[in-house]
């Protein structure tokens, strides 16, 4: 084993840009990016929102 510095550990603990993995685990974070749900009618997205029929209203909209 080998003396590492600190600056030459956290170097190694990055992850390098165009490895196979990091771009596998780029395109799963992306692929997992929730879309923000808001009442269709009015927009809003702070209040509690009712799924009728896949379509999502809130309290006043329904």
């Amino acid at each position: 084993m080998g003396y590492m510095s600190a600056a030459a550990k956290v170097l190694n603990m990055q992850p390098k840009e165009n490895s196979k993995s990091h771009k596998e685990k780029e395109a799963k974070r992306q692929a997992m990016m929730s879309k923000r749900i808001v009442c269709e009618k009015c927009g809003k997205s702070n209040v509690t929102l009712y799924n009728i029929q896949n379509h999502y209203y809130c309290k006043d909209c329904k």
